[in-house]
């Protein structure tokens, strides 16, 4: 008699020690890259509308999209669409069960070496995101939790959380893949990748919103240090000093080349013309008309300047 569905993958599957290859092990890594963000719409059911809804660049085309809550005052504890707090802890603890496992699997050593940086990496993205979004947030560290446990956890200080962030991006960026990652591999997060996420969070760390603009230590620095700008700036350079990354000298590359040395990381996605589909002007486009759901702002669109370079307002 089956005591259980046979199509479960239990962990000693997962985490076989005659897997050779790894390749149960890599599909749970590969699983981990879900948690990323997604940038264009992540917020809302359906077709999603872009993010610029929930600020004065555009509006959704329709009615009683919860992204114009950001825009319309109907943000609050409760009635938040960004589900970024259980996806994020449930990405970590799906790193923390990985790093935990990984070494069962006889792969070959740089190989364990290069996924568990990569997972790493994920969790510290995630950490970083909370971050920006409440503040300090609990850190869990390595621990697994059970059901059982107390999950009453207390917030880690704003600095704690920075600097554990910072300490991850600095331990990984020598083993992560390094640049120029082959196309087999693209989509890997790279060395780059630890580089600019310590550059972004010092950043944000050095700007008014945390540098002494906090009324609590839990949510910033109540004090303002000049020298969070010049430890941001150093972290900038050292992704910089790589001199691989650059912005490209064709505008139309941005959208049509997929992988070019101005993409850092990008959460890839199979080839469709979905994003077009949703967002384009309502009617546009063959076989199926486009939907229109997000449209800008008058005031974006006069903000472009003209072919000939000159304002919109400028009678020439």
């Amino acid at each position: 008699m089956e005591t259980e569905p046979r199509d479960w993958i239990r962990d000693e599957l997962v985490w076989d020690d005659q897997d050779r290859l790894a390749t149960v092990a890599q599909f749970n890594l590969n699983d981990l890259y879900n948690y990323l963000p997604s940038g264009f719409n992540r917020i809302g059911s359906g077709p999603g509308d872009f993010l610029d809804a929930a600020t004065d660049d555009a509006i959704p085309s329709r009615n009683n999209r919860v992204v114009r809550f950001y825009a319309n005052g109907f943000i609050n504890p409760i009635n938040n669409p960004d589900p970024y707090w259980a996806n994020s802890y449930a990405g970590i603890r799906r790193a923390n069960i990985f790093l935990a496992n990984i070494d069962k699997v006889p792969a070959t050593a740089q190989s364990i070496l290069t996924w568990k940086s990569e997972a790493r990496f994920i969790r510290a993205m995630l950490y970083a995101e909370l971050l920006k979004r409440y503040g300090g947030i609990p850190l869990v560290g390595d621990r697994i939790f059970t059901i059982s446990d107390d999950l009453s956890l207390p917030r880690n200080t704003y600095r704690e959380c920075l600097e554990y962030i910072v300490s991850e991006c600095d331990a990984l960026k020598s083993t992560l893949r390094q640049e120029p990652i082959s196309d087999t591999e693209w989509g890997r997060i790279p060395r780059g990748a630890a580089l600019a996420l310590k550059a972004r969070v010092l950043l944000y760390a050095a700007s008014p919103l945390f540098n002494g603009g906090a009324s609590s230590e839990l949510t910033g620095f109540t004090t303002t240090d000049v020298s969070r700008w010049q430890r941001a700036l150093d972290a900038n350079q050292e992704l910089i000093d790589l001199k691989y990354y650059a912005l490209q000298t064709s505008f139309n590359n941005i959208f049509t080349v997929k992988k070019n040395a101005e993409v850092i990381l990008a959460k890839q996605s199979g080839n469709s013309t979905s994003l077009e589909s949703w967002n384009a002007p309502i009617g546009y486009g063959t076989p199926a008309a486009s939907q229109g759901v997000t449209s800008p702002t008058q005031n974006l669109v006069d903000a472009f300047p003209m072919d000939n370079g000159l304002a919109i307002t400028d009678p020439t």
